[in-house]
């Protein structure tokens, strides 16, 4: 099952505002970055939080977002593979440049995807705007008969 880098609960304990009761959700972010991949400065500037999904269903939330660290791919490999908290949450790492033809070309061609894909297409619409990845999307799709 293939996923974006980091997916991380919020842990009422770990994850308490210093402020009040209530969640730190940047916190949380910086937890998992730490944990998945061995990013343990980042910054909360750095943090960008995009959007808000809701399943009704199961009474569940989640929250997305995008992080840009200046560490090189080939750093945060190390570093995750030296050794992080959780490491077992990725079994492997996988370096795709961030550009809307390289993340949708690896989306179509490593299936199955997880939940992780709104969290890619929100990063990538931040940045890149929505018709060019729509449209990107599309040419991939229909490349792989999709």
């Amino acid at each position: 099952m293939f996923s974006c880098s980091i997916s991380e609960g919020i842990s009422p304990s770990f994850d308490r505002s210093t402020t009040g009761p209530a969640p730190d959700l940047y916190r949380c972010a910086r937890r998992g970055l730490a944990e998945e991949l061995g990013l343990l400065e980042t910054d909360y500037s750095e943090i960008q939080m995009l959007s808000l999904s809701v399943d009704t269903q199961y009474a569940l939330y989640g929250l997305h977002g995008l992080v840009k660290v200046n560490k090189r791919a080939e750093e945060i490999i190390r570093n995750w593979q030296t050794g992080v908290k959780d490491k077992q949450e990725n079994k492997k790492l996988f370096v795709v440049p961030f550009t809307p033809s390289a993340i949708s070309w690896f989306v179509v061609s490593h299936q199955p995807f997880s939940g992780g894909l709104i969290s890619i297409y929100h990063s990538l619409v931040h940045e890149f705007g929505k018709a060019q990845v729509n449209a990107t999307i599309s040419h991939a799709s229909q490349e792989e008969g999709c």
